[in-house]
């Protein structure tokens, strides 16, 4: 569930089927789970983060 926060800027983006989307800073991943979920089918999302436990919490959602 993302935050009313986040849910407004995932709302701003030009989202669709089939882009690739690169997050910086996106751990541990509640907004780029629902970029993901918005750009399917055949979309991709990378997610960057210099944190070694975001990027674990990431992974593991």
């Amino acid at each position: 569930m993302l935050s009313p926060r986040l849910a407004a800027v995932v709302d701003a983006l030009p989202l669709k089927p089939g882009l690739r989307v690169l997050e910086i800073g996106g751990a541990p991943g509640p907004a780029a789970r629902e970029v993901a979920r918005r750009i399917q089918p055949g979309g991709h999302i990378l997610v960057v983060d210099r944190s070694a436990r975001g990027v674990a919490l990431t992974e593991q959602r």
